[in-house]
């Protein structure tokens, strides 16, 4: 638990924003691991078959992911080793 003492990953959650922020971190990540599933089950790719994205566009799309999860990760390792405020 987090007694008063700022530690370097509450600093860095407040900078990055309020749970909004770190709820839609969650789905985005989320996003990205149901087309894996896809990808890995069904070999289909929800975010080039269903929604058409190609070239720069997927690319964008999946850096977005890949942010958001390792944010999400972040987060939730942060809120395991300080605790929630």
């Amino acid at each position: 638990m987090n007694r008063g003492v700022t530690t370097t990953s509450n600093r860095i959650m407040n900078a990055i924003g309020d749970k909004t922020l770190q709820v839609l971190f969650q789905i985005i990540a989320g996003i990205g691991a149901l087309n894996w599933l896809s990808l890995e089950f069904f070999d289909t790719d929800l975010l080039v078959d269903t929604i058409g994205l190609t070239g720069d566009t997927y690319t964008a799309v999946i850096a977005v992911i890949g942010v958001a999860g390792a944010l999400a990760v972040y987060n939730a390792s942060a809120w395991f080793t300080d605790g929630d405020e």
